[in-house]
């Protein structure tokens, strides 16, 4: 099971660099075990999260853990529902100019409904992701998700096939956004 914060690691990398990346992951990695330690000794065997709060702090403990869980689940969902609206937006941009050679202005900041912006991809994407989640029979999805192990595969060679083109093309060329006037 992946947590949300695997989609800010391209951007730590980015940012920090191939070694103190690296680093930052191991330490990452450190924390996260000892902290895995620490819950399994003070749970005990078979036990569940929201009965330990319960047996060490009682009714308060036990709604203080569901309301956190909660919170880490609706922070999840949004960050990712900002995350594929921005991407969606990205790509309809480069859609918009290779397929039909349309220049769309980008606007990265505000809202803005005088002309084709990032807000119209958010709402067009909640509707979308709405008539999907008010279906009933949710089998296709659960089919669909049984693959993901595929795409992910399919991603990381990917991702290193354009790694190994770029170290043989070092001629990169930025053009950056169009300006904003």
């Amino acid at each position: 099971m992946l947590g949300s914060g695997i989609v800010t690691l391209p951007w730590t990398f980015y940012h920090s660099g191939f070694i103190l990346g690296t680093l930052i992951s191991f330490i990452s990695f450190i924390v996260s075990m000892r902290t895995c330690i620490l819950v399994m000794r003070t749970t005990g065997p078979g036990e569940d999260f929201y009965d330990t709060m319960y047996r060490y702090w009682g009714q308060p403990g036990y709604m203080i853990s569901i309301m956190s869980i909660l919170a880490i689940m609706i922070a999840a969902c949004t960050s990712y529902y900002i995350i594929m609206a921005q991407m969606l937006y990205s790509n309809v941009l480069a859609l918009g100019k290779w397929i039909f050679k349309a220049d769309l202005p980008v606007v990265s900041d505000g809202v803005d409904f005088s002309h084709f912006s990032l807000t119209y991809v958010a709402i067009g994407l909640y509707f979308v992701m709405l008539a999907v989640c008010l279906r009933r029979d949710l089998s296709i999805f659960i089919r669909i998700s049984s693959y993901g192990a595929i795409y992910i595969i399919i991603i990381t060679l990917g991702i290193i096939a354009v790694g190994f083109y770029s170290l043989s093309n070092t001629t990169y060329q930025y053009t950056g956004f169009p300006s904003q006037t």
